[in-house]
């Protein structure tokens, strides 16, 4: 039974996995240039660390290289010294070689992740008795079927064009969950760990395992995070890190604007990006308006907790998922891959009940509507062509608004789907 379950996910995970390599085609038959937006950036600040120069001078990584036939320019580099220092192995790769076996691991990832989060679904401490159920008997074809309409909602073919990993940090924690629903608390906390010293986009998601009241999973988080950190420094030293502090510290409004990544740009879907396209100034956009959105949402976490903790754990992932993207100085389509598992269970909920065919097509249909709308999705331009827009700003306007609305819907709905099935903290 083990082995059929594991050939069974190997080949779904397989199948995806070639059809995303299809839809990166393009890139992949033509590494005569640079085609991945953020790529020539991680290889820079590789090739810097490596070279025991700051990866966060936004100079030393125009010095270290240029993008070699590509419309990309090198981008700040913003991310946590220990991806730059995992990069170093293959940063001296050619252009050509580097953007070949990058989308392939990418491919492999988001391959894994849909077959993951399917698997993650049949599990009743997470997605709820009767979402487990249903999953548990469905064929296949139709497991399959679902699979590929994940792939085509969600912004997987952006995110691989951008050359961003959230296809591997969003599987990481897709595994964690995983993890927990087995009760193997240890490696979920390495697991987890390793996921935010890699890309600290996901600390945010923290706050959901204080809903639950994983007080030791925490810990172990914290603790293996620490190691992780400490232990790093015997390969790369401690200025790296130090380096890192500094331009977290000094990353403003300004800055930004001068590296071309505004924070009122039309491409940022968070909620400071939002309102500083309509009423608030970039600089408060940028650190106090994010500061505040925190310590609310922390706040509302820490008042509800015992409430939210006996409601359908998926459902509050996905708000705190989303919500915790929302409130982010930057939100890129990316990162709505963390909330994907979540956002599913949304989605086959109405298929379950007993329910119309209509109202079981218009939740799904609402959601697909709001994540093609995102800017840089294949059929981005068709709908701005449609409406007779010039400006991306209209339509990330509207996916906020829309991400906004799930939110509060996934906590709606959870609460109408209460369960006893999950125990209150203690």
């Amino acid at each position: 039974m083990v082995l059929r379950q594991m050939g069974r996910t190997i080949l779904m995970a397989g199948l995806l996995t070639m059809l995303c390599i299809a839809s990166v085609s393009g890139p992949l038959t033509d590494s005569t240039r640079m085609q991945l937006t953020d790529l020539p950036t991680f290889q820079a600040a590789a090739i810097a660390l490596a070279h025991d120069e700051n990866p966060y001078d936004h100079a030393v990584l125009v010095k270290t290289m240029t993008v070699p036939h590509g419309r990309f320019r090198i981008y700040p580099y913003v991310y946590t010294p220990l991806l730059a220092a995992m990069l170093g192995p293959v940063a001296s790769l050619s252009t050509a070689h580097l953007q070949t076996a990058w989308l392939l691991a990418l491919c492999a990832a988001a391959g894994m992740l849909v077959t993951l989060s399917l698997r993650l679904l049949r599990e009743s401490s997470f997605a709820g008795a009767r979402v487990a159920v249903w999953m548990a008997s469905r064929p296949p074809w139709q497991e399959l079927l679902l699979a590929v309409g994940i792939l085509v909602v969600m912004p997987f073919h952006t995110a691989f064009m951008n050359g961003q990993i959230e296809a591997v940090t969003a599987l990481g924690v897709v595994g964690t969950l995983l993890l927990l629903a087995h009760g193997r608390t240890i490696p979920a906390g390495i697991l987890f760990a390793a996921v935010l010293v890699t890309k600290h986009a996901s600390i945010v998601l923290v706050l959901y395992f204080v809903i639950r009241g994983e007080w030791r999973f925490i810990g172990i988080v914290a603790i293996a995070a620490v190691v992780m950190v400490l232990g790093s420094t015997f390969l790369i030293g401690v200025r790296p890190w130090l380096d890192f502090l500094a331009f977290v510290r000094t990353f403003d409004a300004a800055t930004a604007a001068s590296w071309n990544l505004p924070v009122d740009g039309s491409y940022n879907l968070s909620i400071p990006g939002l309102l500083s396209r309509m009423v608030i100034p970039a600089s408060t956009a940028m650190k106090t308006l994010p500061l505040v959105l925190v310590l609310a949402l922390g706040t509302v976490v820490w008042v509800f907790r015992r409430t939210l903790a006996g409601l359908t754990p998926a459902l509050v992932y996905a708000a705190v998922a989303l919500s915790a993207s929302l409130i982010m100085p930057y939100t890129w389509s990316h990162h709505t891959l963390y909330a994907l598992p979540g956002i599913v269970v949304l989605c086959v909920l109405p298929v379950t009940g007993r329910m119309t065919n209509a109202y079981r097509l218009l939740l799904p249909c609402a959601v697909a509507l709001i994540f093609w709308s995102i800017p840089g999705m294949m059929i981005d331009g068709h709908l701005r062509g449609l409406l007779g827009l010039t400006s991306a700003a209209p339509m990330a306007t509207f996916v906020t608004t829309g991400m906004v609305g799930l939110t509060v819907l996934c906590i709606i709905v959870a609460l109408r789907q209460q369960t006893s099935t999950i125990p209150l903290p203690s």
